[in-house]
């Protein structure tokens, strides 16, 4: 009985979660295959190495020459990066929810969805406090570097589970 109740709260946790996800972001597109294979392969790469060399791999492919485009092209490749790396997240935290035991699985899946709506207040609060034509700039760079931050911070905790 134990156990189907922790599935039941495991199916239960990941809909809410996909569904905080998608509401706070209704407008980002979907992630399309290439940017996320063009972060998970920056990250196998530089699995050894200190610091976050894979954030903004998406956005220099999107804006080579980000003098050249304007604000709202700018913020769509932000994105476009964004909605890589929150795939890459869902696989990490499948990953790492996989190493857990059903207790901790609880638990991790609480602080996953207070984290997910912690971000969602603080970048839609970084978008609604800057000017009008920044807005979805500063938003989209906010989802981008705090998604990115817990991709790094799942792969960091592997080795300890």
């Amino acid at each position: 009985m134990r156990r189907g109740i922790i599935a039941t709260v495991d199916i239960a946790t990941l809909v809410l979660f996909a569904l905080i996800s998608s509401a706070a972001t209704a407008d980002v597109p979907s992630a399309s295959p290439s940017d996320i294979k063009i972060i998970q392969d920056c990250l196998k790469a530089t699995e050894k190495k200190s610091g976050q060399p894979c954030i903004g791999k998406v956005v220099d492919k999107c804006a080579p020459d980000p003098d050249k485009i304007s604000m709202q092209a700018m913020a769509q490749c932000y994105a476009r990066e964004y909605a890589a790396w929150d795939a890459v997240l869902a696989d990490a935290y499948q990953g790492l929810a996989g190493l857990l035991d059903n207790d901790a699985k609880v638990k991790f899946s609480a602080v996953q969805n207070s984290w997910t709506a912690a971000r969602s207040q603080t970048c839609d609060f970084m978008g609604a406090a800057a000017d009008n034509d920044l807005r979805d700039w500063r938003r989209y760079i906010c989802y981008q570097a705090e998604t990115a931050n817990r991709v790094y911070l799942f792969q960091s905790m592997k080795g300890l589970f």
